[in-house]
């Protein structure tokens, strides 16, 4: 017969663990966690025992954790959030709803599009309901494996060990302006033309299969200055108030193009094409309701399946 392991340490233990960690004192812990520095100490003191080493040195006042209690520490961030998020859905799910899966947007997040695919949802998966993670953009890889989302929705070419990657649409990459910038009205721009502007950015990390890697590398050209910010909304509202011009897939910002608060050219007469993707884990089984929800993306996302310079409705 098999003898199961049981770990030697509790959620209690790995609680105080997290908060020494992130609040450097038994006080300072002890206040957090709503119980006495006593407790704190004594809990500590028990893992310890339980472990046959030391988790914590102190320094004056504040109290660090040894090698052994970071390695520690950092698997209570995992244990306690994924355990919070277990709570959550167990609750959930006890009131009519069958599965929950969560959806994170790769590199963007505008969310124009997620009344549709929520109301799809809703006809093919009754039940099932998609929470999103608005800041999946962060890191959108780690959260995936780590199960902070179970599906990415992101354009570009992109390849994670442990992930499968479905097809969604073909978009393309555009240069956006200000209705009353120099170019507005224009159908394309070359990349020599962004010599004298102002780029503005989500990132300054350069990612293959975007402007820099496919339009400004190639021709030598690039923008006289680069501007980061951060949230891609923020990069909308300069480029609408005249400050800069960015480069964006165009699906992400048609809405405001359809407003006319910004206008777009393409990336050379011929465009550049970026295609949309859906990620899960290559671990999810195929009845998983992770698996089911891409197959209800991709159902949706058939029907935009926009040509280069054609944007999805």
């Amino acid at each position: 017969m098999v003898q199961h392991q049981i770990p030697r340490l509790g959620i209690r233990h790995l609680t105080i663990l997290q908060a020494i960690s992130r609040w450097g004192t038994v006080a300072a812990a002890a206040e957090q966690l709503k119980v006495t520095p006593s407790a704190v100490t004594h809990r500590m003191r028990e893992a310890e025992r339980r472990l046959g080493c030391r988790l914590t040195t102190r320094h004056g006042n504040r109290v660090r954790l040894t090698v052994a209690g970071e390695r520690l520490a950092l698997s209570a961030e995992r244990v306690i959030d994924e355990m919070l998020r277990a709570e959550l859905d167990a609750g959930r799910i006890g009131r009519d709803v069958k599965s929950i899966v969560r959806l994170g947007m790769g590199i963007y997040t505008f969310f124009h599009w997620l009344p549709s695919l929520l109301g799809h949802l809703s006809e093919v998966h009754d039940g099932m309901q998609l929470d999103v993670v608005s800041d999946a953009t962060y890191e959108p890889w780690r959260q995936l494996q780590d199960g902070a989302v179970d599906i990415l929705l992101l354009p570009g070419e992109h390849q994670s060990k442990g992930t499968t990657l479905f097809p969604l649409f073909t978009d393309e990459l555009v240069c956006v302006m200000a209705k009353t910038h120099r170019w507005a009205g224009r159908d394309s721009i070359m990349a020599e033309d962004l010599t004298a502007e102002t780029h503005l950015t989500y990132s300054a990390v350069e990612q293959a299969g975007f402007e820099y890697d496919r339009f400004m590398r190639p021709a030598g050209h690039y923008p006289a200055r680069l501007v980061t910010i951060s949230q891609p909304e923020a990069v909308l509202e300069l480029v609408s108030a005249g400050l800069g011009i960015s480069i964006l897939a165009r699906w992400a910002v048609e809405p405001r193009l359809k407003a006319g608060s910004i206008v777009a050219a393409r990336l050379t007469p011929k465009g550049l094409p970026v295609r949309w993707q859906v990620a899960i884990r290559d671990t999810e089984p195929a009845d998983s309701p992770a698996t089911q929800c891409a197959r209800a993306i991709l159902d949706w996302g058939a029907r935009l399946r926009p040509q280069p310079g054609a944007a999805p409705a």
